[in-house]
């Protein structure tokens, strides 16, 4: 079985290295990261394995409203927040309605580019899983947002 095809079958792991080899850390993240509000497990995988958040760092997971294709969280970290955005198969409307979870690839990099050539006006993007369909990217708090001119 290729790594892409185990990497889809099961879920996302933490790893460290050990020497010459990588060792799951994946339990130890389960029980040291804050899971009383996060909504999935392998979401604390991600930011672990990116490096976005350590093992025995606490999380506060808040999502954020508005998104019909996508769940959107600002997860608090000590000392900075950051958003977490996932693609869902299925959009929370009234109909049946269903898109697939690689369109967050294009996403992830249409918002790679926009950092590239206007950095002032996106967020930071910091790490994507294409097999989960989620990308993490700086936190723009309210405040920092402006629309339109200021006059």
């Amino acid at each position: 079985m290729s790594y892409a095809a185990r990497r889809r079958a099961t879920p996302a792991t933490c790893v460290r290295f050990d020497g010459k080899r990588a060792v799951s850390i994946f339990h130890h993240c389960r029980l040291t990261m804050n899971e009383r509000n996060c909504p999935d497990p392998r979401l604390d995988a991600f930011l672990i394995e990116h490096r976005l958040a350590a093992a025995n760092e606490p999380a506060s997971w808040h999502a954020l409203t508005g998104g019909v294709s996508s769940d959107i969280w600002r997860v608090e970290l000590p000392g900075r927040s950051l958003c977490v955005k996932r693609a869902l198969s299925t959009l929370k409307v009234s109909a049946q309605w269903e898109a697939p979870v690689s369109r967050n690839a294009y996403e992830w990099a249409w918002i790679q580019f926009a950092a590239q050539h206007c950095p002032e006006n996106v967020p930071m993007p910091l790490a994507h899983d294409p097999v989960l369909g989620v990308f993490a990217m700086s936190f723009l708090s309210p405040p920092s947002i402006r629309f339109g001119s200021s006059s």
